[in-house]
């Protein structure tokens, strides 16, 4: 597969193309509290799109064995690069749970992928 081909070596591909995945699979169920939290923030636009499925689940969206915290992407308003458009994560450790603001890194592959975890964040990109 060519995207596993253009990663370099401070990234890592999300859906290679051998059966053993390389992301973490640490998951969270979030807390009626933590969802009462994202329902509340002030949105600057009215489209807000929430990143869960049937159940209240993130999973981390870091590399397998990775250093820090566990993060996932949780909810986003506005359109793609539309003036005040808020993007929120979710972070996790074995001691508490946190929502924060952060852009999408802003690393690109050579295959044109962008790296899916927020800006600033620790360890390899995530490609794919």
């Amino acid at each position: 597969m060519k995207v596993v081909a253009d990663i370099a070596a401070d990234e890592f591909p999300l859906n290679p193309s051998n059966a053993e995945t390389s992301v973490c699979q640490e998951s969270i169920e979030l807390a009626d509290a933590d969802l009462a939290e994202l329902v509340r923030l002030p949105w600057r636009r009215s489209r807000t799109r929430l990143n869960l499925g049937p159940e209240p689940t993130l999973q981390c969206s870091h590399e397998r064995d990775h250093a820090g915290e566990h993060v996932a992407f949780s909810a986003e308003s506005g359109e793609s690069g539309e003036s005040g458009e808020l993007t929120l994560w979710v972070a996790w450790d074995r001691e508490r749970t946190r929502i924060f603001s952060a852009e999408f890194c802003s690393r690109s592959s050579a295959s044109g992928h962008l790296c899916s975890l927020p800006r600033g964040h620790l360890g390899r990109h995530a490609m794919g």
